[in-house]
Protein backbone atom coordinates (compact mmCIF):
# COMPACT_ATOMS: atom_id res chain seq x y z
CA UNK A 1 0.00 0.00 0.00
CA UNK A 2 1.53 3.40 -0.94
CA UNK A 3 1.02 6.31 0.85
CA UNK A 4 0.99 9.89 -0.82
CA UNK A 5 1.42 12.50 1.51
CA UNK A 6 -0.33 10.61 4.19
CA UNK A 7 -3.05 10.60 2.11
CA UNK A 8 -4.87 7.00 0.95
CA UNK A 9 -6.80 7.21 -2.77
CA UNK A 10 -9.71 4.73 -3.84
CA UNK A 11 -6.84 3.05 -5.85
CA UNK A 12 -5.29 2.00 -2.54
CA UNK A 13 -8.59 0.63 -1.09
CA UNK A 14 -9.28 -1.96 -4.76
CA UNK A 15 -5.81 -3.07 -3.95
CA UNK A 16 -6.53 -3.91 -0.10
CA UNK A 17 -9.61 -5.59 -0.82
CA UNK A 18 -7.67 -7.71 -4.13
CA UNK A 19 -5.18 -8.25 -1.26
CA UNK A 20 -7.39 -9.42 1.52
CA UNK A 21 -9.23 -11.87 -0.63
CA UNK A 22 -6.31 -13.32 -1.98
CA UNK A 23 -5.18 -14.13 1.74
CA UNK A 24 -8.57 -15.61 2.59
CA UNK A 25 -8.60 -17.98 -0.72
CA UNK A 26 -5.06 -18.96 0.22
CA UNK A 27 -5.75 -19.63 3.96
CA UNK A 28 -8.89 -22.10 2.65
CA UNK A 29 -6.93 -23.68 0.19
CA UNK A 30 -4.05 -24.12 3.15
CA UNK A 31 -6.74 -25.94 5.51
CA UNK A 32 -8.38 -28.16 2.24
CA UNK A 33 -4.79 -29.32 1.46
CA UNK A 34 -3.82 -29.74 5.33
CA UNK A 35 -6.83 -31.88 5.84
CA UNK A 36 -6.57 -35.25 5.38
CA UNK A 37 -9.54 -36.30 4.66
CA UNK A 38 -10.17 -34.01 1.98
CA UNK A 39 -6.63 -34.13 0.42
CA UNK A 40 -7.10 -38.35 0.47
CA UNK A 41 -10.51 -37.95 -1.56
CA UNK A 42 -9.34 -34.66 -3.71
CA UNK A 43 -13.21 -33.86 -3.12
CA UNK A 44 -15.48 -31.47 -0.91
CA UNK A 45 -17.58 -33.82 1.27
CA UNK A 46 -19.61 -31.19 2.60
CA UNK A 47 -20.49 -30.71 -0.68
CA UNK A 48 -20.61 -34.48 -1.57
CA UNK A 49 -22.95 -35.13 1.46
CA UNK A 50 -25.62 -32.35 0.29
CA UNK A 51 -25.67 -33.67 -3.07
CA UNK A 52 -26.60 -36.96 -1.67
CA UNK A 53 -28.89 -35.69 0.88
CA UNK A 54 -30.31 -34.36 -2.12
CA UNK A 55 -30.62 -37.56 -3.86
CA UNK A 56 -32.26 -39.33 -0.95
CA UNK A 57 -35.07 -36.99 -0.95
CA UNK A 58 -35.28 -37.22 -4.91
CA UNK A 59 -35.64 -40.91 -4.31
CA UNK A 60 -37.93 -40.72 -1.50
CA UNK A 61 -40.06 -38.08 -3.16
CA UNK A 62 -40.41 -40.62 -6.02
CA UNK A 63 -41.02 -43.29 -3.82
CA UNK A 64 -43.92 -41.53 -2.13
CA UNK A 65 -45.36 -40.24 -6.05
CA UNK A 66 -45.10 -43.66 -7.33
CA UNK A 67 -46.68 -45.08 -4.45
CA UNK A 68 -49.78 -42.51 -4.82
CA UNK A 69 -49.59 -43.27 -8.27
CA UNK A 70 -50.66 -47.05 -7.68
CA UNK A 71 -52.96 -46.27 -5.04
CA UNK A 72 -54.70 -43.73 -7.47
CA UNK A 73 -54.52 -46.20 -10.31
CA UNK A 74 -55.89 -48.99 -7.85
CA UNK A 75 -59.00 -46.87 -7.41
CA UNK A 76 -59.57 -45.94 -10.64
CA UNK A 77 -59.32 -49.52 -11.64
CA UNK A 78 -61.73 -50.13 -9.25
CA UNK A 79 -64.11 -47.97 -10.12
CA UNK A 80 -63.83 -48.98 -13.83
CA UNK A 81 -64.61 -52.49 -13.10
CA UNK A 82 -67.93 -51.14 -9.87
CA UNK A 83 -69.19 -49.23 -13.31
CA UNK A 84 -68.21 -51.70 -16.06
CA UNK A 85 -70.69 -54.29 -13.66
CA UNK A 86 -73.53 -51.93 -12.98
CA UNK A 87 -73.90 -51.47 -16.91
CA UNK A 88 -73.64 -55.31 -17.33
CA UNK A 89 -76.54 -55.34 -14.98
CA UNK A 90 -78.46 -52.54 -16.75
CA UNK A 91 -77.99 -54.32 -19.88
CA UNK A 92 -79.12 -57.44 -18.75
CA UNK A 93 -82.83 -55.51 -16.76
CA UNK A 94 -83.19 -53.64 -20.13
CA UNK A 95 -83.11 -56.73 -22.45
CA UNK A 96 -85.66 -58.68 -19.96
CA UNK A 97 -88.14 -55.60 -19.81
CA UNK A 98 -88.29 -55.71 -23.80
CA UNK A 99 -88.29 -59.33 -23.98
CA UNK A 100 -90.91 -59.09 -20.95
CA UNK A 101 -92.87 -56.15 -23.19
CA UNK A 102 -92.55 -57.83 -26.75
CA UNK A 103 -93.99 -61.17 -24.62
CA UNK A 104 -96.79 -59.70 -22.94
CA UNK A 105 -97.57 -56.94 -24.30
CA UNK A 106 -96.73 -56.67 -28.12
CA UNK A 107 -98.64 -59.04 -30.65
CA UNK A 108 -96.68 -60.06 -33.82
CA UNK A 109 -98.29 -58.14 -35.92
CA UNK A 110 -97.19 -54.90 -34.22
CA UNK A 111 -93.21 -55.67 -33.81
CA UNK A 112 -90.74 -54.01 -35.61
CA UNK A 113 -89.20 -56.71 -37.23
CA UNK A 114 -92.84 -57.91 -38.55
CA UNK A 115 -91.90 -57.22 -41.98
CA UNK A 116 -89.01 -59.15 -42.06
CA UNK A 117 -90.44 -62.31 -41.11
CA UNK A 118 -94.21 -61.63 -42.01
CA UNK A 119 -95.00 -65.16 -43.91
CA UNK A 120 -96.95 -63.80 -46.84
CA UNK A 121 -94.49 -61.22 -47.51
CA UNK A 122 -94.04 -62.33 -51.39
CA UNK A 123 -97.70 -63.38 -51.85
CA UNK A 124 -99.04 -59.71 -50.78
CA UNK A 125 -95.57 -57.74 -52.32
CA UNK A 126 -96.02 -55.83 -55.88
CA UNK A 127 -93.31 -57.29 -58.34
CA UNK A 128 -89.82 -55.40 -59.02
CA UNK A 129 -92.33 -54.12 -62.30
CA UNK A 130 -95.61 -53.98 -63.64
CA UNK A 131 -94.85 -53.07 -67.00
CA UNK A 132 -92.25 -51.56 -69.15
CA UNK A 133 -94.13 -47.60 -68.01
CA UNK A 134 -94.34 -48.43 -64.89
CA UNK A 135 -93.45 -44.97 -62.76
CA UNK A 136 -91.82 -46.88 -60.04
CA UNK A 137 -88.53 -47.52 -62.36
CA UNK A 138 -85.83 -45.20 -62.37
CA UNK A 139 -83.49 -44.39 -64.94
CA UNK A 140 -80.86 -46.66 -63.41
CA UNK A 141 -83.00 -48.82 -61.47
CA UNK A 142 -81.37 -51.63 -64.03
CA UNK A 143 -85.00 -53.13 -64.41
CA UNK A 144 -85.42 -53.08 -68.33
CA UNK A 145 -83.35 -55.03 -69.98
CA UNK A 146 -83.46 -55.70 -73.62
CA UNK A 147 -85.11 -59.18 -74.56
CA UNK A 148 -87.12 -58.99 -71.83
CA UNK A 149 -90.78 -59.16 -72.81
CA UNK A 150 -93.04 -58.51 -69.66
CA UNK A 151 -96.74 -58.67 -72.02
CA UNK A 152 -95.63 -62.14 -73.15
CA UNK A 153 -98.25 -64.13 -71.86
CA UNK A 154 -101.21 -61.19 -73.16
CA UNK A 155 -99.22 -61.03 -76.41
CA UNK A 156 -99.43 -65.16 -76.75
CA UNK A 157 -103.52 -64.81 -76.05
CA UNK A 158 -103.66 -61.92 -78.34
CA UNK A 159 -101.90 -63.69 -81.26
CA UNK A 160 -104.15 -66.94 -80.58
CA UNK A 161 -107.40 -64.97 -80.91
CA UNK A 162 -105.82 -63.22 -83.92
CA UNK A 163 -104.84 -66.67 -85.87
CA UNK A 164 -108.65 -68.19 -84.90
CA UNK A 165 -109.62 -65.20 -86.04
CA UNK A 166 -108.29 -65.49 -89.53
CA UNK A 167 -108.81 -69.27 -89.57
CA UNK A 168 -112.32 -68.60 -89.27
CA UNK A 169 -112.12 -65.91 -91.72
CA UNK A 170 -110.15 -67.97 -94.07
CA UNK A 171 -113.21 -70.95 -93.31
CA UNK A 172 -116.02 -68.32 -94.01
CA UNK A 173 -114.70 -67.50 -97.31
CA UNK A 174 -114.07 -71.63 -98.01
CA UNK A 175 -118.03 -71.64 -97.91
CA UNK A 176 -118.96 -68.76 -99.57
CA UNK A 177 -116.72 -70.12 -102.43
Amino acid sequence: MSVHYGVHTEEDAKEEAVRVRRQKVEAERKVRILDDRVRQTGKDLKALERQIEEKRGREAYEKQKDFEYVLYSNKTAALARDLDSRIQIDKKKLGQEIQFYQQNCQRFNERREFDLNRPDYIKNSYPARLHDEDPRLTTCGMQIFDGEDLSYKERLRNQALERNAFLDAQVEEKKAK
